[in-house]
């Protein structure tokens, strides 16, 4: 798998979780596309695009995702989400340890 990396852009501090899309579009974050498929025992690939930003403090995700069929049955943190359609961002600091956030479109 290919590293990259992304230069986030700082924004001032988002307050509620519903004004983050509209905060993007006034910051003008800019959409980044995910074009891998690592299985090649499933070659579907949905569209997918994200923005991300920060504040110093906190990072703020916003995905898009367009795909033929979704499973959303996970409800609980640190459930099986991996079973329904999701997204993973993963962000590391150093070379020691990474975070991975994992999550469907319920949460």
């Amino acid at each position: 798998m290919k590293n990259e990396k992304l230069v986030i852009k700082k924004i001032a501090a988002i307050v509620r979780v519903e004004d983050i899309s509209s905060c993007f579009d006034k910051e003008a974050v800019e959409y980044h596309t995910v074009s891998v498929v690592n299985w090649p025992e499933y070659p579907y690939q949905p569209d997918v695009k994200f923005r991300v930003a920060h504040d110093g403090e906190n990072i703020y995700l916003n995905w898009k995702v367009d795909e033929k069929e979704i499973k959303a049955v996970c409800e609980e943190d640190g459930g099986a989400v991996w079973k329904d359609s999701c997204v993973e961002f993963f962000v590391s600091f150093n070379a020691s340890f990474y975070y991975n956030i994992e999550t469907n479109c319920i949460g």
